[in-house]
């Protein structure tokens, strides 16, 4: 009598396991392949943003093409004191192209 109790108390949990994996496959099916999603995928201009923002960090690239000093090689080969007044220079340079 006691292994008869048993087995009908085994046997109802596993139905009940059974009824609920086939819930919750069927919620499954009807959830993910049930509806047909459709997604448009607008392209969009690239688009240059040129202004200058404090809360972007940013860039600027600067070459140096040329740099010109007449009597600089002079004054830096000639030993002491020789920078008493600030050399001048003449520069060319490229700013982003």
């Amino acid at each position: 009598m006691y292994i008869r109790r048993k087995q009908k108390i085994l046997l109802g949990v596993s139905l009940l396991v059974i009824a609920g994996l086939l819930i919750s496959g069927t919620f499954a099916y009807f959830e993910f392949f049930g509806k047909e999603k459709i997604t448009t995928i607008e392209e969009t201009p690239f688009i240059i943003d040129d202004r200058i923002s404090p809360l972007e960090v940013q860039g600027l690239v600067l070459e140096v093409l040329r740099i010109r000093h007449r009597g600089l090689m002079e004054k830096l080969l000639k030993p002491g004191n020789s920078w008493k007044t600030k050399p001048m220079f003449y520069f060319i340079s490229n700013m982003d192209g």
